[in-house]
């Protein structure tokens, strides 16, 4: 899930909740429970699209986007 965010903050498309879920190819049931895990983490900020208050856009934050990038820099290292 982090990287998929990784790479649409990269990109600059949107994520919602929805995507990210198909994205994991995991349950549905533990993909919201990692989403909300992130989230509590502080790894990923969660707004609600004003126009459309069922939908929940999903990003990395910048603690999150910070993280992805130590990780993949330790994975160039080795």
């Amino acid at each position: 899930m982090l990287l998929a965010l990784f790479v649409s903050r990269d990109e600059r498309q949107p994520m919602n909740i929805k995507a990210l879920v198909s994205m994991s190819d995991a349950p549905v049931t533990t993909s919201q429970r990692w989403i909300e895990h992130l989230h509590k983490l502080k790894l990923i900020d969660r707004v609600i699209d004003p126009t459309d208050r069922r939908r929940v856009e999903i990003s990395l934050s910048h603690s999150g986007d910070q993280a992805m990038r130590g990780y993949l820099r330790a994975l160039r290292r080795r």
